[in-house]
Parts: C-alpha cells; sequence; structure tokens
C-alpha cells in the first residue's frame, strides 16, 4: 500500500472544504465545515480528526492541493498559513489554483463575491483565462456580459468532489517561501 497522500484546502468562503486523496487521486475523506471566529484552530482540530479517523500521519501528506484566491482575506491567510506550515514541517509539495479558474467551465464568466456589492472577475475560454482577475461592481457584470455574449455567467459555483477532481491537472506547484497574498486591480 502506497502511504502518500493529498490534502485538498479551500478556506476561502462560508464554508472550509478540505479533502484526502489516495495516491491515484480517489477521494478518502471530506469535510466541510462553517467557518468560525477560531477559525485556524478548528481546523487543525478537524483535520487531525479526519487523519486520525482515516489512519493517515502527518508525514504521509505529500501534497496539497490548494484553492488561494480570491476570496474573504481572512480565508486566504488562513489557507497559506495552512500551506506554508505544512511545507516548512513536513516536506509537502503545494499546488495552487485561484477559485476563478478552479469554476471554470468552458467559455465563462466566473465570478466570486467580494462583498459590498464588488465582485472578482476573470474571463476564460475552456482552460485558458483571457483577462486577468479584475474587481468589477454587481452593476458591471452586465457590461461584461455583453462584450462576452457567447459566455456563459458562473457566481460562486459549488466546489464539490467532482469539480475538484477535474481540474487537478491546473494546479500549478509553487513554491511557498516565495508566495504573496494578491492584490487586485479595481475596474469598477
Amino acid at each position: 500500500m502506497d502511504n502518500k497522500y493529498a490534502l485538498f484546502i479551500e478556506t476561502l468562503g462560508t464554508d472550509i472544504n478540505l479533502m484526502i486523496l489516495d495516491s491515484n487521486n480517489k477521494v478518502i475523506k471530506t469535510l466541510l465545515m462553517p467557518t468560525k471566529q477560531d477559525m485556524i484552530e478548528h481546523i487543525i482540530q478537524e483535520l487531525d480528526a479526519i487523519l486520525k479517523e482515516s489512519k493517515i500521519n502527518h508525514h504521509n501528506i505529500k501534497k496539497i492541493f490548494w484553492v488561494s484566491q480570491p476570496g474573504l482575506y481572512t480565508g486566504m491567510r488562513i489557507g497559506s498559513l495552512m500551506c506554508k506550515a505544512f511545507s516548512t514541517l513536513h516536506d509537502v509539495e503545494i499546488y495552487e489554483i485561484s477559485r476563478l479558474q478552479l469554476q471554470a467551465q468552458g467559455k465563462c464568466l466566473s465570478l466570486c463575491d467580494a462583498k459590498g456589492e464588488k465582485y472578482y472577475l476573470q474571463v476564460f475560454d475552456n482552460e485558458s483565462a483571457i483577462t486577468d482577475v479584475l474587481l468589477i461592481s454587481k452593476d458591471a457584470i452586465k457590461e461584461y456580459e455583453s462584450n462576452y455574449p457567447d459566455f456563459k455567467v458562473i457566481i460562486d459555483a459549488a466546489i464539490d468532489q467532482k469539480l475538484v477532481l477535474s481540474h487537478l491537472h491546473l494546479f500549478k506547484k509553487i513554491d511557498m517561501n516565495e508566495y504573496h497574498l494578491p492584490y487586485y486591480k479595481d475596474a469598477c
């Protein structure tokens, strides 16, 4: 039996999504939990519990698939801290994807709620981004829809096993020592 596992982490929204994958990318365990005030402690406790329940040692996690941004700033910081800790303590490879790319399907305007009547937007043609990530007003969505009439609009798609597994090939390996939280241009 191969004792190498991967961990999927998504902490950007109102829920925290964790998955443990075996070396063949088969999902062993999933955990979806609401965010709380003491989110980092809560995540660590829950992760420890599902690893123990699955009889997996922290040292056997060799990869992390991380949805890094955009999203709630606290969630981005917590996800980056978890990745940095695992990569430092357990020599784990980190693979990153943006939430906008993860939810993108075909030709689409991929949007995530940025709160305050604003949205993060990135336009995709299949798996390729054709714009940078922009921060736009809710009213500007209609303008982008008219500029890209053949593109469907995807807003805050549910991140489930099927979506994650179908997009694993798009995650890019990163060096956490060189990672910085992103800044988004306001296009409002």
